[in-house]
């Protein structure tokens, strides 16, 4: 078990070195010897900047712990993954200690992405030492082979002309837009719902060199 989750640390470092996001308990199967990741389609993303109005001085707090996540490895959501649900309640979906629910033998079960010995989970909570272990020495790796990795030539050409898919907001907020689109009061006229939909795309009114549509 201990190097289950100290295996997850080594993958935890390779997420943060190759900008890895969106890797919530849905992105995530607990594999016999470590974490397996099924969706990685957001690694390799861009740096995301937002253009500011005002000083860095006049940051907002909500501004400032989001720059500071963004630059830590509680970006890759592996590790923990906060959500508010449209109750206001904030869940944990995080790909190491989130619940998650599958279809199994036809039955929808909900479980967490944890080993089992015996049929007993073990949690992340009681192998923060084997996570932090694994994460150290994974970092350190990648550090003693960082002219070979980002040299020329090197590993990181090997994605040289690879797509990425860019997440600019949490997907959750389409999908509840999507459903608030399909009622009935929504559907009587577009006003109803046009504005809050217009208002995904303030981020590119302003941009020089406009997506394709614009």
């Amino acid at each position: 078990v201990a190097r289950w989750f100290e295996s997850a640390g080594v993958l935890l470092a390779a997420a943060f070195a190759l900008m890895g996001s969106d890797l919530h308990a849905e992105n995530v199967v607990a594999g016999a010897e470590s974490p397996v990741l099924v969706d990685v389609e957001t690694f390799l993303s861009p740096e995301l900047t937002v253009a500011r109005t005002s000083s860095p001085d006049q940051a907002t707090a909500q501004g400032r712990v989001a720059a500071w996540v963004r630059s830590s490895f509680l970006s890759s959501g592996l590790l923990t993954f906060l959500e508010e649900r449209d109750s206001g309640r904030v869940v944990d979906i995080g790909g190491l200690c989130g619940q998650v629910s599958r279809w199994v033998d036809g039955v929808r079960v909900t479980q967490k992405n944890e080993p089992r010995v015996q049929g007993r989970p073990r949690s992340l909570a009681a192998h923060g030492g084997d996570v932090r272990r694994g994460f150290i020495n994974g970092y350190r790796a990648l550090m003693d082979q960082r002219a070979r990795l980002t040299g020329t030539p090197g590993l990181s050409t090997w994605f040289d002309g690879a797509e990425s898919r860019v997440l600019l907001r949490p997907t959750r907020i389409y999908s509840s837009l999507l459903n608030l689109w399909c009622e009935p009061r929504c559907q009587r006229s577009g006003l109803t719902i046009g504005p809050a939909m217009e208002s995904l795309h303030r981020a590119v009114v302003r941009m020089e060199n406009r997506p394709p549509g614009w």
